[in-house]
């Protein structure tokens, strides 16, 4: 754990949260719409849906030091 960064939590929580609302404000929702609508459609007509995926991690879990 980087000590020093973890000494003041409330400027490192207040920080995040100033850069993820600023992110949030200027995402395009538009993708995530279609996608609403079209999941949507698949459960009124009945349709399946399958998610694949690893997370982006492979499988695999390192240990921070590493």
């Amino acid at each position: 754990m980087n000590t020093r960064a973890f000494s003041t939590p409330a400027r490192l929580f207040g920080d995040y949260s100033s850069r993820l609302s600023t992110l949030l404000e200027g995402f395009d929702w538009a993708p995530v719409e279609r996608l609403a609508y079209e999941l949507l459609d698949c459960w009124q007509t009945g349709r399946q849906v399958f998610f694949a995926g690893n997370g982006g991690s492979g499988g695999q879990r390192q240990s921070p030091r590493q």
